[in-house]
């Protein structure tokens, strides 16, 4: 993908063929005199750029009401004078503290993502290479959950439908492995409408069987349709169903001419003779008739599963979020979304509307709805983290630790080791999961996840937030591990965050000031800026 020219839905497939690339460079998108460009990463989106007034940092936090036009113009006046960027006069003046300044730029990049989504037509080019922006405040977002997002805010029902298609499309994951999971963050309501996507039914019985709104429910279709997560199967062939808006008058379906003349209507000679009826003792006796007790749901089932749903009710108030969805505390995003997208099915309260089920429908749907917070907290990165520093307080005051095993969990660590060095990353993966399970509370088993999270395993993308959440984990545990510090520093260098890699690395010379590897690298941070 050099350069074109892009109209209406086309921009997704844009931002997806990088993404599925994996390549780093800039893709500068024109319309008119605007132009916007997005730096990108290894296929993320990291930075945004634009021409538009509109789009600047100052008018959008006017827009907010965060500052006032007249401290927006003294400041960039004042910016002028001093040849300082506008957040660091804005910062200095104290309107605005640092980590609203982070906050500001992630949202204004994030903006100007998104308004392309609006663009009806313009033309793109993409330059190949580190091209990246000098900022060191970068989105933390995957290159599909900006696509939904802007799909969400920019699109209208209309351009939904007609990235749909025809109503009578039929549904079904895709077949393609490389886009079965991509990191999507989907809103409850999305998760309760791809539930529908089963292979067999239409867009149009989807729309119809789900509560949520017509729009949403375009939005979670369309939205993975243009990201290949779901795949036109065929179309339904049994009856016309089509939208509201769409259905064909009466008179149009019927017109008088097609109607079978009635010099067609099969004579009163073709009918079937008598004797070739179905003689009465051909019928099926009584006795063949398959007992109604064998056509419904059996007793026994419904009985088993009505004492599994009690005994899961019973312990969900002794059940953390991670237990609620059946997973570990290093479980990695996609885990996230198997686990609630399994248990939501499992659990939907569509799943006891059976009248055999009335005892126990409230304990079922408290259930899912418990399923569905766990999800909600445990997907964002911001509210997993909070999550997790309270758990870890909780753990680390509570009493009962009988299923921990200290001894155990060294072995394992041990093992993942070995397993590293013979490169059979997925088991050393396994060993270092169960090694925190059996002990939380040791440094070094995080540091070799987050290791593990930084390789492409099984043909994965590396899992960066992973890796860099398992670091900081074990910084937590043991601040005079210089290592620790030396890996968040490469990560920081890789994700062009100069500063906070540069941070990062003084930090790993102030525990071990002998670490060569973390010298090497402010050399070399230093070089580049001096080369500027």
């Amino acid at each position: 993908m050099e350069a074109g020219n892009f109209k209406d839905t086309s921009l997704p497939q844009i931002l997806l063929d990088l993404y599925t690339s994996g390549e780093s460079g800039v893709l500068r998108l024109k319309h008119g005199k605007v132009l916007k460009s997005i730096y990108f990463m290894m296929g993320m989106p990291v930075f945004a750029s634009s021409t538009e007034k509109e789009d600047r940092m100052g008018e959008m936090l006017c827009r907010k009401k965060i500052i006032t036009d007249l401290q927006l113009r003294e400041c960039l006046a004042e910016a002028e004078i001093t040849e300082k960027r506008l957040g660091t006069v804005l910062v200095e003046k104290d309107l605005l503290k640092p980590e609203a300044l982070v906050v500001a730029v992630v949202d204004q990049v994030e903006e100007i993502i998104y308004s392309l989504f609006g663009w009806e037509e313009g033309e793109y080019s993409f330059v190949r290479g580190e091209q990246t922006s000098n900022e060191v405040i970068t989105l933390n977002m995957s290159a599909a959950n900006l696509i939904m997002e802007g799909i969400r805010r920019k699109y209208s029902i209309e351009k939904l439908k007609r990235v749909l298609g025809s109503p009578r499309s039929v549904l079904a994951t895709t077949s393609d492995p490389k886009y079965r999971f991509q990191e999507l963050q989907l809103t409850p309501n999305e998760s309760k409408v791809i539930e529908l996507v089963d292979g067999n039914r239409s867009i149009s019985e989807i729309l119809e069987e789900n509560e949520v709104s017509e729009l949403e429910s375009c939005q979670a279709l369309a939205g993975l349709l243009l990201l290949k997560t779901l795949e036109v199967k065929g179309e339904e062939h049994e009856g016309l169903i089509l939208l509201e808006d769409e259905k064909v008058p009466e008179a149009e379906m019927f017109p008088e001419a097609e109607i079978v003349p009635e010099a067609e209507i099969v004579p009163e000679a073709e009918i079937v003779p008598e004797a070739e009826i179905v003689p009465e003792a051909e019928i099926v006796p009584e006795a063949e008739i398959v007992p109604e007790a064998e056509i419904a749901p059996e007793a026994s089932d419904i009985s088993i599963r009505k004492q599994e749903i009690q005994k899961r009710f019973q312990k969900l108030s002794e059940m953390n979020l991670y237990e609620k969805l059946g997973l570990s505390k290093t479980a990695a995003k996609e885990e996230i979304v198997e686990a609630y997208t399994r248990m939501s099915k499992e659990f939907h309260p569509e799943k006891f509307s059976d009248p055999s089920f009335d005892e126990i429908r409230e304990q079922g749907m408290e259930i899912f709805n418990q399923i569905t917070e766990a999800y909600t907290v445990l997907f964002k990165d911001e509210s997993r983290a909070q999550y997790d520093q309270r758990l870890a307080k909780e753990v680390l005051t509570s009493l009962l630790d009988e299923e921990l095993d200290p001894q155990a969990a060294k072995k394992h660590c041990e093992r993942g080791k070995v397993l590293f060095q013979e490169r059979r990353y997925q088991e050393a993966l396994d060993a270092f999961r169960l090694a925190i399970q059996l002990d939380p509370n040791v440094a070094e088993y995080y540091t070799g996840l987050g290791l593990l999270y930084t390789m492409g395993i099984g043909g994965q993308r590396p899992r960066i937030e992973e890796a860099e959440r398992s670091f900081k984990k074990a910084i937590y545990l043991d601040q005079k591990e210089a290592r620790n510090y030396f890996y968040l520093g490469v990560l920081y260098k890789n994700k062009q965050a100069m500063d906070l890699a540069k941070e990062y690395f003084e930090r790993a010379l102030e525990v071990n000031p002998r670490h060569s590897g973390a010298r090497q690298e402010l050399v070399k941070i230093r070089k580049a800026k001096k080369s500027r």
